[in-house]
């Protein structure tokens, strides 16, 4: 088993045994060399080597052969050819590929890369990072998460980052009674049905805090003139419940 597009890393040796019993000798006793030649199995070849070393663009299974010949001596033929095979495999590169579907802040992954004996996933948060075939993570904040799968081989590594967007869907429950209003917002944002003591928070789309304060009466007024246009996350946590909701800012 070799890499691909490695120089000589595939070698092999063939030992040219002369026969002098029954007839039979190396057909080229004086110079045992010139009735060898040797297969790569890809196209190519040598003739007159006992042993050499060959590399493969591509990745795949070949067949190496060594064809000598032998001479004796029989009515019907005065050569007999002899070869011997042995098969190579050529590894391919490794290829990561996931797929992710995400519920709240928990976002479930499927490993489906090819080629590879080992990944390592980053799920793009300070975390430290796991092995695991299919793993779930748990985000802090909603946001977008750059999220990288390293897969291995012995010919090397390979690696793949997709966006992973962690949003408001699935978060515990939905409070019919929290309005938000207008949005998109260019000034002040109503936050309407608010429970007071609850935390608030408001996040970019890249999980940042940008702003946070206690809700002290049910109908809150916020000030998004100072935030710059784009999407963000409204958070209100309190009682171990959190309500989340997406709210676009337009000036």
């Amino acid at each position: 088993t070799i890499c691909p597009g490695v120089s000589g890393a595939g070698c092999v040796s063939y030992v040219q045994k002369p026969v002098f019993s029954d007839g039979h000798y190396n057909s080229a006793s004086a110079t045992p060399l010139g009735s060898l030649t040797l297969l790569w199995g890809d196209g190519l070849q040598n003739t007159g080597l006992t042993s050499a070393c060959h590399g493969y663009s591509s990745p795949g299974t070949y067949d190496i052969t060594f064809e000598d010949t032998l001479k004796r001596y029989t009515p019907t033929s005065t050569y007999c050819a002899v070869n011997i095979s042995q098969p190579i495999y050529v590894l391919d590169s490794p290829v990561p590929d996931f797929t992710y579907t995400s519920s709240g802040l928990t976002a479930d992954f499927t490993d489906m890369s090819t080629n590879n004996d080992s990944i390592w996933w980053d799920f793009g948060d300070t975390t430290t990072g796991t092995s695991t075939s299919n793993p779930s993570h748990v985000y802090a904040t909603v946001g977008t998460y750059d999220v990288w799968l390293h897969a291995y081989n012995e010919c090397g590594e390979d690696s793949v980052m997709v966006s992973v967007v962690i949003d408001d869907a699935g978060l515990n429950k939905e409070s019919n009674t929290l309005v938000l209003y207008p949005n998109p917002a260019s000034s002040q944002l109503i936050i309407d049905g608010a429970i007071p003591g609850t935390q608030l928070q408001v996040v970019n789309i890249l999980g940042q805090p940008v702003y946070h304060q206690l809700v002290t009466q049910s109908k809150e007024m916020l000030d998004v003139s100072i935030l710059s246009e784009g999407s963000y996350f409204v958070k209100l946590t309190g009682d171990g419940q959190q309500i989340v909701k997406k709210i676009v800012v337009q000036h």
